[in-house]
């Protein structure tokens, strides 16, 4: 398989040229971010993103009645025809010889088999089998299928906080980043960027293997992560105080020690998200809060006066947050 490589900086993600490339080798970063490190004004960003340059792999596209990737062509047809042969096995109980024949084709072409199927979570088990003999998914191959049906097998029931952490963990850093911003690129409007986000979290967060999250979540730009908690960092106050510990210091780049975000937002799922994405990149995490929180003060388009008393909203902060954190928050009581 030939994949689409690319050199980009590890801080905004966008392409290094070459003459830079040719003449500082292995550089990281491109020339605007490399003087914003210099000048000082990187701070906290240069502690994040890849170490190496990313690996870009565009996914299995359909141009007319072929579906391409690269120097990779086939037929849309043929490639459908052979997809219910290996629907028609699966339906016989005969998943190991469906497995097999999958297994056999070209990368690209699997990929391709998962993305027509109307299955396709089906389809991608056969990709791979565990050291255990279960049936798992190809990173490979996950790599190569469009965001679109990424996306539609991640999002089980995402109303209920139910996605496929299976395929969450099978994703690289580059093909979540891909996913995340594909996702987002066609949303203008923020409060639906920032539900749209918060699912992507939501999701990272399902899967129980933190060193895998902290890859997935430091892939990805900051300020898609910030987008998820705009709209929840609205009206909360981090000038306080809360159980004896200061919020701000909790958040601030260099504090350290074992509380975790529901000890100030609250027990309710946004809560406990927090917690697990926390649990894998700290330090990640406190920056997304803080940064969030800023940008959401600097949405506002007044700042109003705090009243000395508001019994109906003291307990919360944002009615649109009511059935997600019905938990009483530290961070929505009083010193």
């Amino acid at each position: 398989m030939q994949n689409s490589t690319d050199a980009v900086c590890e801080l905004c993600g966008e392409e290094i040229p070459n003459a830079r490339l040719s003449a500082i080798p292995g550089v990281k970063t491109c020339v605007a971010c490399q003087q914003k490190v210099e000048s000082g004004e990187g701070g906290e960003l240069a502690q994040f993103g890849d170490s190496e340059p990313r690996e870009v792999v565009s996914p299995v596209q359909v141009e007319g009645g072929l579906i391409r990737k690269g120097d990779w062509s086939s037929n849309l047809m043929t490639l459908s025809a052979t997809s219910g042969e290996i629907q028609t096995l699966i339906t016989g109980g005969r998943e190991r010889e469906a497995s097999q024949i999958v297994k056999q084709m070209p990368l690209e072409a699997q990929a391709a088999i998962v993305a027509l199927n109307p299955e396709p979570e089906q389809i991608l088990s056969l990709t791979d089998m565990g050291e255990d003999g279960k049936p798992r998914y190809s990173q490979q191959v996950v790599s190569l299928l469009p965001t679109e049906t990424i996306a539609n097998m991640v999002a089980v029931r995402p109303d209920e906080k139910v996605y496929n952490s299976a395929l969450v963990q099978a994703m690289s850093p580059e093909t979540f980043r891909r996913a995340v911003e594909e996702t987002l690129d066609p949303i203008d409007e923020q409060r639906l960027r920032g539900k749209v986000s918060w699912e992507w979290m939501e999701a990272v967060a399902s899967i129980d293997d933190p060193n895998r999250a902290s890859e997935l979540l430091r892939g990805c730009d900051l300020e898609l992560l910030e987008d998820a908690l705009i709209d929840r960092m609205k009206g909360r106050d981090v000038n306080k105080v809360a159980g004896g510990v200061s919020v701000f210091r909790f958040f601030s780049g260099d504090a350290a020690g074992a509380v975790f975000p529901s000890h100030f937002v609250g027990g309710g799922s946004f809560g406990n998200v927090l917690d697990a994405l926390f649990d894998a990149a700290p330090d990640l995490i406190r920056l997304v809060i803080r940064r969030a929180w800023e940008r959401s003060q600097n949405d506002d388009d007044e700042v109003k006066p705090k009243p000395e008393k508001a019994p109906d909203t003291e307990s919360v902060a944002d009615p649109r947050m009511v059935d997600e954190d019905a938990d009483l928050s530290l961070w929505k009581r009083g010193e």
